[in-house]
């Protein structure tokens, strides 16, 4: 079946060429609300009056396609999404466990707005655009043939959907999906519940750097904060630190943190505390706390465009608060997932936090996402998480 064209404007060019995935509504030669096609429709791409490849549209996004194969004549079915996820499964051979990872991870694996984690027989996948909802029974018949002694749950949530103009959701496409899963992580298990929480139930993203992290743990006393199910946390009091304070905002994510404590036997080495970020770091200064090991993983403070200002001085104070309370000969860890505030933001960040309170920071590590987190070289978007690791001195 033909699928409908869709013109390109030449401004957009080069950008495609290199290999960027998005096209962008005003880079359209007839607006989108002319064309007559529905969201997340297939269509064919046309750059300069040649085929360009096929995609998917929504005329109703500021990201208008989605592209999916740069083979004009290229069938989007169940057989070519075996194809990507068989590319993406060979892609993390030999860096990551394979039963316990990020398997999809949207456009830096070729399936632009798809993400999918693997928790051993469970997988969990979230569609970030009207495009990969349509093709969903391409894409639920593509993992069954693949891992066809899973469960699939759909965890449709989030921003992005509301920009695509679409329902949030969460399914179960196929299998029995359990209350609660574990997850095995440098032989530490972590408990999660698959229906609720943050994204698909795990952040793998941060695997490498808890263990980086938690290697300078041993005799500290470790301050973690929006610490979630304790990723971080568990992983320092394993490894030796002399305590932990866990600082979230979810009452129920620290009751699912101090499960993992208990699971993994330092339950008498971290403490939980149940506040805001900004007012427990105030509050903790205040009474004269200090610590060896301080870590800041926020949710991200910028997730449009518009929200950059506001974002930008939030970050500067989460660094300015947690700084002032790392003991000389310390570190602080901090991370951005935003990925519209760059590196160089967070490198401002510590550098005036460390102006503000007197203090010399040095940066001793560049933090990225794990390696079952690809980057698309042509596509900086995708390379969300940064991470900076300071060595602080009086």
């Amino acid at each position: 079946m033909s699928l409908p064209t869709v013109d390109i404007k030449r401004g957009a060019e080069r950008r495609l060429r290199k290999g960027h995935l998005w096209v962008y509504a005003n880079e359209l030669a007839v607006a989108p609300a002319k064309l007559e096609v529905e969201p997340g429709q297939l269509v064919a791409l046309s750059l300069n009056k040649r085929a360009f490849g096929v995609g998917y549209i929504n005329p109703g996004s500021l990201i208008a396609v989605r592209v999916l194969d740069r083979d004009p004549n290229a069938q989007i079915d169940e057989g070519w999404f075996i194809r990507r996820i068989e590319q993406a499964a060979a892609l993390r051979e030999g860096l990551v466990d394979p039963s316990y990872m990020r398997l999809l991870h949207g456009e830096a694996d070729g399936i632009p707005g798809l993400v999918v984690d693997r928790f051993d027989q469970l997988l969990v996948a979230q569609s970030g655009t009207a495009g990969v909802d349509r093709c969903r029974p391409m894409i639920e018949a593509a993992l069954k043939s693949l891992y066809p002694q899973s469960a699939l749950l759909w965890r449709n949530q989030g921003p992005a959907r509301a920009l695509e103009g679409v329902d949030e959701q969460i399914e179960v496409a196929f299998g029995e999906v359990p209350e609660r899963c574990a997850v095995s992580e440098h032989g530490r298990r972590f408990w999660f519940r698959p229906f609720v929480g943050q994204k698909t139930g795990w952040y793998y993203d941060q695997r490498e750097n808890r263990q980086r992290i938690a290697a300078l743990a041993s005799g500290r006393r470790v301050l973690d904060v929006c610490s979630y199910l304790g990723g971080f946390a568990v992983s320092c009091a394993a490894a030796g630190a002399q305590s932990v304070l866990a600082v979230d905002g979810s009452a129920e994510a620290l009751s699912a943190l101090a499960e993992n404590a208990a699971e993994n036997g330092v339950s008498e080495r971290i403490e939980t505390l149940h506040g805001d970020a900004f007012s427990t770091l105030v509050g903790l200064f205040e009474q004269g706390q200090r610590f060896g090991l301080v870590i800041i993983d926020p949710p991200a403070f910028i997730k449009r465009r518009k929200d950059a200002d506001q974002g930008v001085q939030a970050y500067r104070r989460l660094a300015s608060l947690a700084l002032r309370l790392v003991e000389p000969g310390g570190f602080l860890a901090s991370f951005s997932c935003s990925h519209l505030f760059p590196r160089d933001g967070l490198v401002e960040a510590l550098a005036r936090a460390a102006m503000a309170g007197h203090r010399r920071a040095t940066i001793v590590a560049e933090l990225h996402a794990g390696s079952d987190h690809p980057v698309h070289p042509a596509m900086p978007e995708t390379e969300y998480l940064k991470g900076l690791l300071a060595r602080v001195e009086a």
